[in-house]
């Protein structure tokens, strides 16, 4: 299971190693490269000048997200490789991460069932508020 940006983690890890993963479920993922916004600032709050009055963990998030783009675009071949269950759950009202990932990820996995699961009104914390709504799909995939 991958939040946010932990969704383009576990789908690499399903398709690089495909014999020590039974499913994935995927919580508001950052997945299609399409998707991810040219944001002005991040190339300058990177730099030295200025990345010294920003605190650590906003840093470290920031470096994080300069890369995400260009690693997505390289992953593109990858979906292929992807033959586990796949469970997509993303908030309706995600102010972080476009719901219309998870219309990527039924496109791009092609070799696995993909189960799409919309949420209504919710936003990008879904899990932590609504971490009922996880353990259910979690179940039905025992």
């Amino acid at each position: 299971m991958g939040h946010s940006l932990g969704g383009p983690l576990i789908a690499r890890m399903a398709a690089d190693f495909p014999e020590d993963i039974d499913a994935i479920v995927i919580l508001a993922g950052s997945i299609d490269p399409a998707l991810e916004p040219d944001e002005w600032y991040r190339k300058p709050m990177s730099s030295g000048w200025i990345s010294w009055m920003i605190p650590t963990f906003i840093k470290a998030s920031n470096d994080e997200i300069l890369t995400l783009k260009k690693e997505l675009e390289n992953m593109l071949p990858d979906w292929e490789k992807i033959k586990i269950p796949v469970v997509v759950m993303q908030g309706t009202e995600d102010g972080l991460v476009p719901k219309e990932n998870a219309d990527f990820a039924k496109k791009m996995i092609t070799h696995a069932p993909v189960k799409i699961r919309m949420l209504k009104g919710k936003s990008h914390l879904f899990p932590f508020f609504y971490p009922e709504l996880v353990v259910e799909e979690l179940m039905l995939l025992r």
